[in-house]
């Protein structure tokens, strides 16, 4: 039978034994030798790139040292940053005898420093760093500049630890070594960071940023809150102006302080928010802090892709444009019910002033008033017992149920702007009804009048009062918020 196997030897002489033996010696050996060829070439490889590297260490080192002694000697200035890392990262020299020009590097110019972003400007300022080491800012007329805080224009001295900001978004520290040797003034050189740039400029615009804590009212202390709030925003606010002009979004940004009540809250608080107007249809957006913070952000990504021709902005989908939101609800303001007189089995009714930024917005017509179980009123006429008639001080409704009637008849002279789609909603903390079941109401929307009757009835229940609603209504107030639709016929992209 054949059998193919063969790789035993099984049937070799002594002689072909041997010469196989022989064969399989050589190929290991040259094996071997090609192994160690390899090896040879990757260590030979690796050093290479390892002289590389140490001479690219060196090379760095070397121009890392070049540039500090520069700034020991040189006039320069550092970046400020938002991100402590990243600030001091950045340098830019002013070489003795030199003028050197700021421009924006989107531009054909040739200026020794040029930035990004539309508030800066071709041959935006210039420094002129002179023999007696001093240094003289030139800004061209129409260009944004500050120094310590204040707009600046024409040509003016400019000092070792000055604050200098360019366009809205590019805030630098000046170094002068020469000048910083003759001595700090009394106090020293004060720390310069990004807090402390915020502040400057926005003291600069009149808001109160050095406070004293022990020594002020709750009520001043919650504005210097707001004005810490404004700190940080309007900076962003500036660049999103500047970034809407250059893009012709027709966008205006602005900010306010805004008077809302949150759920739960008896006294309406503070916000700082953003007025964002659409100029060529008069339509008002308002956004809380942490959305136009965010969309920001877009913008910036959207000028970049603009700027480098990777978006066309007329094939923009109307969704992907940071400018832009679908209108809204906006709140007009709010009317304030106190409500003692319930606590007392007693009717609470009149017009009062819908409140809007401290303003006056209107006026509501409100209702509430003790009733029945089943919702009906308790006809004081009537010869028959009400079911309060026994009810002489508010904490005998402690363990019992209350029924109130809650009538909203109607608001008057309200905005035009905001009269396409109006409604009223209100809270009553721990009130129970078919429809609700977290104290939150509001009435049906009017359409299209700034004088609208709602004719809303709502009955609420608490099936047990406790000893925090008697509380809450001895002393406390209910808030009506009015809210309002802008006509968004003539709103484009």
């Amino acid at each position: 039978m054949g059998g193919g196997g063969g790789g035993g030897g099984e049937g070799m002489t002594e002689e072909e034994k041997e010469a196989m033996r022989v064969q399989m010696e050589k190929e290991m050996e040259e094996k071997m030798a090609e192994n160690m060829r390899m090896l040879e070439e990757m260590n030979k490889g690796w050093e290479e790139k390892l002289k590389e590297a140490q001479a690219k260490a060196v090379e760095e080192a070397e121009s890392s040292n070049t540039e500090s002694k520069r700034r020991e000697k040189e006039a320069h200035i550092l970046n400020i940053h938002e991100d402590p890392v990243l600030s001091r990262a950045i340098c830019y020299f002013f070489p003795p005898s030199q003028e050197t020009r700021f421009g924006n590097r989107n531009s054909s110019g040739d200026e020794e420093i040029r930035l990004g972003g539309p508030s800066i400007k071709p041959d935006h300022a210039m420094v002129t760093s002179r023999e007696d080491g001093g240094l003289t800012l030139t800004v061209r007329e129409g260009c944004k500049v500050l120094l310590n805080g204040n707009e600046v224009e024409g040509e003016l001295e400019m000092r070792h630890n000055d604050r200098l900001s360019l366009g809205t978004n590019y805030f630098f520290v000046v170094v002068n070594p020469p000048e910083e040797q003759k001595g700090a003034p009394e106090g020293g050189w004060p720390n310069v960071d990004w807090d402390f740039v915020q502040r400057e400029i926005a003291k600069a615009q009149g808001l109160n940023v050095d406070v004293d804590w022990s020594n002020m009212t709750e009520e001043e202390k919650r504005r210097a809150l707001l004005d810490e709030e404004l700190v940080h925003v309007m900076p962003r606010v500036s660049e999103a102006n500047s970034l809407s002009q250059e893009m012709q979004r027709g966008i205006s940004f602005q900010t306010m302080i805004e008077q809302m009540v949150g759920v739960g809250e008896q006294e309406p608080h503070s916000t700082v928010i953003v007025n964002v107007k659409n100029t060529l249809t008069g339509i008002d957006f308002f956004w809380d802090k942490q959305k136009f913070i965010n969309r920001v952000f877009l913008m910036r990504e959207m000028y970049e892709r603009v700027s480098d021709g990777s978006l066309d902005l007329s094939t923009l989908a109307q969704e992907d444009d940071p400018f832009w939101d679908p209108v809204d609800f906006s709140h007009l303001g709010y009317s304030t019910v106190f409500l003692k007189p319930l606590a007392y089995c007693m009717n609470v009714e009149d017009d009062y002033v819908i409140f809007n930024k401290t303003q006056h917005a209107g006026v509501m017509h409100v209702s509430i008033t003790p009733c029945r179980p089943d919702g009906t009123a308790i006809d004081e006429e009537d010869d028959a017992e009400g079911p309060y008639d026994d009810i002489d001080e508010p904490r005998q409704l402690v363990g019992r149920r209350l029924d109130l009637l809650v009538q909203i008849q109607y608001a008057r002279g309200l905005e035009t702007k905001f009269s396409k789609e109006v409604y009223v909603e209100f809270e009553l903390p721990k009130a129970r009804n078919a429809d609700s079941k977290d104290g939150k109401f509001s009435t049906p929307v009017s359409y299209g009048t700034i004088n609208p009757n709602f004719n809303f009835t709502q009955h609420i229940t608490w099936e047990s009062v406790d000893l925090d609603i008697v509380q809450f209504l001895e002393t406390g107030k209910a808030h009506f918020s009015l809210w309002g639709m802008q006509d968004d016929k003539k709103a484009g992209g």
